[in-house]
């Protein structure tokens, strides 16, 4: 029994360590609509082009004059923020498989991102408005 439940404690960990490396915090100013930050996939993209995948789904949200955009160190960052709990707990219940198809899982989540589908908004501006 004890080894069931040390298995089972070691399957609990190593499945939520794979969600706190995978998510991750993004923050940007827009010069009219103010702060803004989302959440999506880190390490699923490299940096540069994450940032880039964010910026394009900012614009098609109404983010256009971006001053500056940039990652996290991490979620605590954002924590505070308007709807953190509602998107951060869309990526918690995705299930990440971490052996054999793990490669797929990947591929999926790059298309997404870069579809912008995977990318949570949780910031509302001074006027009120989420996006």
């Amino acid at each position: 029994m004890a080894f069931y439940c040390k298995q089972k404690i070691a399957h609990y960990f190593l499945k939520n360590s794979l969600y706190s490396i995978k998510m991750i915090g993004i923050s940007f100013v827009d010069a009219k609509k103010g702060k803004g930050a989302c959440i999506t996939w880190g390490r699923v993209l490299e940096d540069k082009e994450l940032l880039d995948a964010v910026r394009a789904e900012c614009g098609r949200r109404g983010f256009n004059n971006l001053e500056s955009i940039e990652c996290c160190y991490s979620l605590q960052e954002i924590a505070k923020d308007s709807y953190f709990y509602e998107s951060w707990i869309y990526f918690v219940q995705q299930d990440i498989p971490y052996k054999r198809d793990f490669k797929k899982w990947l591929k999926l989540k790059r298309q997404a991102l870069l579809d912008g589908t995977d990318i949570k908004f949780i910031e509302i501006n001074s006027k009120g408005t989420i996006y």
